[in-house]
């Protein structure tokens, strides 16, 4: 899931896009569209936003509160479904958590009492992109 976010990004991240290629992005499933209205380039194109629901989501209930146990934190993170696994012991007071490919990095701090805390800003990972949907047939226009 992670690794197909980050291929549709690198593949269409801020390019001029057709409603064929927005219906490939679409398809599997893993992010939502929203339309951010008219972008004045050279030709006029809607200025929309992919965004990855699922992290965006994990990431909001993450940094909402400190959790109990470095345990309850990990099994958050294993019921989102989305694949991050603990790189590093809570021996120094941080587990670090990372995908495969190492997209995503997020850095959980536990406490002296237990309770693990993640801040928004040791979160590195993209959570959308930007694209440009052509409006209409350009070839039409001349």
């Amino acid at each position: 899931m992670i690794s197909e976010f980050y291929r549709l990004k690198a593949v269409y991240g801020s390019k001029e896009i057709t409603m064929d290629d927005l219906k490939d992005i679409q398809a599997g499933g893993i992010v939502s569209f929203e339309n951010h209205g008219i972008s004045r380039t050279k030709r006029e194109c809607l200025l929309c936003e992919i965004r990855f629901d699922r992290l965006i989501e994990l990431l909001r209930v993450l940094t909402a509160a400190p959790f109990d146990s470095p345990e309850h934190l990990k099994k958050q993170i294993e019921n989102s479904g989305i694949l991050l696994s603990a790189q590093s012991g809570e021996s120094d007071g941080l587990i670090v958590f990372t995908d495969e490919a190492a997209h995503i990095e997020l850095i959980a701090q536990v406490d002296s009492e237990g309770r693990v805390s993640v801040e928004a800003g040791d979160i590195d990972a993209a959570t959308s992109f930007q694209v440009f949907l052509r409006v209409q047939d350009q070839t039409a226009v001349r």
